[in-house]
Parts: C-alpha cells; sequence; structure tokens
C-alpha cells in the first residue's frame, strides 16, 4: 500500500506580491493621465443640462405666472434662471462647453418666449438652440 501526499494547490506568497505590484503599476498610470475624457458625454452632458434648464424656466413662468428669465453667466460658465430679481435655479455647465448666448432668453406666462437663438459648442460638436415664437416649444438643430 502506498500513501499519497496531497500537494496543496494554491498561490505563493511570491506570486500574489508580483501581481499586486503590476496592479499597483496600472492603477499609478491611470491616476497619473486622469479620468479617461470624452468630448461626446460632455457636449451631450451641457446639451441636456441647457433644455432642462430652458424646459423648467418655461414651466415655472406658466404655473407661477409671471416673466421667467434665463441668461448665461460666462464668467462662471453656468446658467442662471430667474424671476424679476427672484433666484431661481443655477446649472453649471462642463468647462469644454461653448454657449453662444447673445440675449437672454424670456418666458412669459403663456408659454411664450422670446425668439432668441443660442449655439452650444464641445469640441466639433455644435448645437443650435431656439424656442419657437409660435407655440414656445424648444427647438434644437445639428448633433
Amino acid at each position: 500500500m502506498t500513501l499519497r501526499i496531497k500537494q496543496e494547490q494554491g498561490f505563493t506568497l511570491l506570486e500574489m506580491i508580483i501581481v499586486l505590484a503590476i496592479a499597483g503599476l496600472f492603477l499609478a498610470l491611470i491616476l497619473e493621465r486622469g479620468p479617461m475624457h470624452s468630448t461626446l458625454v460632455s457636449f451631450l452632458q451641457a446639451r441636456e443640462n441647457l433644455l432642462s434648464t430652458l424646459r423648467a424656466a418655461r414651466l415655472d413662468a406658466m404655473t407661477k405666472g409671471e416673466v421667467v428669465t434665463v441668461r448665461f453667466d460666462v464668467a462662471q460658465n453656468r446658467l442662471i434662471e430667474f424671476s424679476r430679481k427672484t433666484l431661481l435655479s443655477q446649472t453649471t455647465l462642463p468647462k469644454e462647453a461653448e454657449l453662444m448666448a447673445p440675449a437672454p432668453m424670456t418666458f412669459q406666462p403663456d408659454g411664450l418666449a422670446s425668439a432668441v437663438a443660442w449655439g452650444l459648442r464641445v469640441g466639433a460638436r455644435t448645437v443650435s438652440i431656439s424656442v419657437s415664437p409660435l407655440t414656445g416649444r424648444i427647438l434644437t438643430h445639428g448633433d
């Protein structure tokens, strides 16, 4: 009768140290370069922030029964929604976003708005945003 000795299966301490060292090198490379960045994601985020702010302003004008204005603060790269002198909301756009807003957009209590067109650009992607003077609907043209 022969005895068989079972060998333990698993990783040695040396193998585990090597794997952790390699993982640490990859982590250091990722942290050094910073998070992955996509202009498409920044564009979609900026467009959604802009559209949601304009839709909220139109809804606020209709529910409060007073004129609501949205203007762009270039210095802080943010949209400011206000009614008379009351601040209603502030929305910051991504730092890569360029908003061409020649005049504030004003929403009336009946749902109509000023017919000003704004342009948004992030990298090579652009979109034009305007409000229909007849229906007050917010329209986008472009990407």
